[in-house]
């Protein structure tokens, strides 16, 4: 009995409730390439991260593209140490600081 992979995008999720960031939002996009067309695919959090898919896919294959960004961004938010997620912990809650700011009359 083998265990079940948990998807590079789940993980993502989690990584973000954590830091208290938005949810993960992916862009697909495609390139025509002679007869075929290729995929790949982008994932922000928030207005000013982003990470990219490393590879093109066949059609059939988006979602590997989204796992594959979801990878990239999560070694962005944890490959470089744990300074660089409180930093962006930080942003984040510094822009929900400045919504209760902006929402609040008085």
């Amino acid at each position: 009995m083998s265990a079940q992979r948990i998807p590079w995008q789940e993980k993502l999720q989690e990584q973000c409730r954590a830091l208290q960031c938005p949810p993960p939002i992916y862009k697909e996009y495609s390139d025509r390439r002679g007869g075929r067309t290729a995929w790949s695919c982008s994932v922000h959090i928030g207005p000013h991260i982003f990470a990219k898919a490393t590879y093109w896919y066949d059609g059939k294959y988006v979602e590997k593209a989204k796992d594959d960004a979801a990878l990239n961004m999560l070694q962005q938010l944890e490959g470089k140490g744990a300074p660089q997620s409180h930093a962006l912990q930080g942003v984040f809650q510094q822009q929900k600081h400045q919504q209760a700011i902006q929402a609040d009359p008085w």
